[in-house]
């Protein structure tokens, strides 16, 4: 079911089909789970079966959302066979709006429904010897130069006078940088 609900949002059917519909977006247990209105969620079965129908540029007149459940199961499963979608679902299965042949009808419709709006192309493979990658190779490997570079700037750091337990946390640093408290030696010191 999450795959079906990715994708319907590929689809765009919150902006398409839930508002233009009326409908609120679905969960991903949505049509895998019985609902407490059964009636509601068999409606939106077939309301979203239609609009993913008409996204694969095929139209349906007649449906009628009061239309008797077994009647529009049937329907859904015609409609399916005339698109070319093979589904081998018992239409007793699709009118209680939920469970594995509702879910296996919105596979289908969304698989199907997913080429017509995106358009892939081909990678294209290219032989070896072609294209602008070939260059960077002929200078050696990037990352070993780059090595060599860090590698020279850390060894004219290391001829340098570094005061290692100063740098790396030896020694005592506060005494080397704050002087010491001192206490007034005046006589009308208060404590």
């Amino acid at each position: 079911m999450e795959h079906i609900l990715d994708s319907l949002k590929l689809l765009d059917y919150e902006n398409q089909f839930c508002k233009q519909k009326g409908f609120k977006p679905i969960s991903k247990a949505y049509f895998a789970t019985a609902s407490s209105k059964a009636s509601e969620q068999f409606i939106y079965f077939i309301s979203l079966v239609s609009w993913l129908l008409a996204v694969n540029q095929h139209q349906v007149t007649g449906w009628n959302k009061y239309d008797d459940p077994m009647t529009a199961s049937q329907n859904v499963l015609i409609e399916l066979q005339n698109l070319g979608i093979a589904v081998e679902v018992n239409p007793n299965k699709l009118k209680s709006g939920y469970g594995e042949g509702v879910t296996l009808v919105l596979l289908k419709l969304t698989e199907a429904s997913l080429p017509r709006r995106f358009q892939f192309k081909k990678p294209v493979i290219r032989e070896e010897g072609q294209g602008a990658d070939d260059d960077a190779e002929e200078g050696g490997d990037d990352m070993e130069g780059d090595a060599d570079l860090a590698n020279e700037i850390h060894a004219q750091d290391s001829n340098d006078d570094i005061d290692e337990d100063l740098d790396f946390g030896g020694g005592n640093i506060q005494s080397d940088m704050a002087p010491p408290p001192q206490a007034d030696p005046s006589p009308k010191a208060q404590i």
